[in-house]
C-alpha cells in the first residue's frame, strides 16, 4: 500500500499528518511526496506480481498516483496491476483518465475548491475498470485529515485487500 502526499504550503504542516498517520496504521505501507513517481514504480516493481497494489494519493500526490498506474499499464512494467487506486481532491492534468490495469478507483472531489480540485474520473475501459466519484464536503487541505474520509479509505483498502485474498489460489 503506497501512499502519496501532494504538495503543501503549509510551512507547520508535517509528514505524520494525513496520509502519513494513515500509512504508519497499516502494516508494511509506505508514503512518499508527489514529486517521487520513480522511487515509487521501483518500490512497487519489487514486489511480487501476485501482491495486491493500492495507491493512494492526495493533491498532487493524486495525479502523481494515476500518473504510475498509467506507466505501469506498459510492457515495460508488464502491465501491472493496480487492485486500488484511492484519488482525494486531485490536482493537476492528464489524470481523469484511469487506465485498464486499475481494477477500481475511489475518486473523492471537494464541493468547496472549484479553483484547486480536478473534476471526476473516467475509465478508459468500462468493463475492466471501476470508477466512483463521490462529492465531499470538507475543503482541499482538511479532505486527507478527515476521520470520515480516512474511515471511508480504510475501507477501501479492506475491501481491495479481501478481494485478492479471495482470488489466491490457496493452493500454490
Amino acid at each position: 500500500i503506497f501512499f502519496v502526499k501532494g504538495f503543501s504550503l503549509n510551512p507547520f504542516e508535517k509528514e505524520s499528518d494525513g496520509l502519513g498517520q494513515m500509512s504508519k496504521n497499516i502494516p508494511s505501507a509506505e508514503i512518499f511526496k508527489w514529486d517521487n513517481k520513480n522511487e515509487i514504480i521501483q518500490a512497487i516493481k519489487a514486489r511480487p506480481e501476485e501482491q495486491a497494489i493500492i495507491l493512494v494519493g492526495h493533491g498532487m500526490g493524486g495525479d502523481t498516483i494515476v500518473d504510475v498506474a498509467n506507466e505501469l499499464n506498459s510492457v515495460e512494467h508488464g502491465f501491472r496491476k493496480v487492485n486500488l487506486l484511492v484519488t482525494m481532491d486531485s490536482i493537476g492534468t492528464d489524470n481523469d483518465i484511469i487506465p485498464p490495469n486499475v481494477a477500481d478507483n475511489f475518486n473523492m472531489i471537494s464541493d468547496q475548491d472549484s479553483l484547486i480540485n480536478d473534476g471526476p474520473n473516467v475509465a478508459r475501459k468500462r468493463g475492466m475498470t471501476y470508477v466512483t466519484n463521490e462529492l465531499r464536503p470538507e475543503g482541499h487541505n482538511e479532505m486527507e485529515g478527515s476521520p470520515e474520509v480516512q474511515f471511508l479509505v480504510y475501507e477501501k483498502i479492506n475491501q481491495a485487500l479481501m478481494q485478492a485474498v479471495a482470488k489466491k489460489d490457496i493452493a500454490k
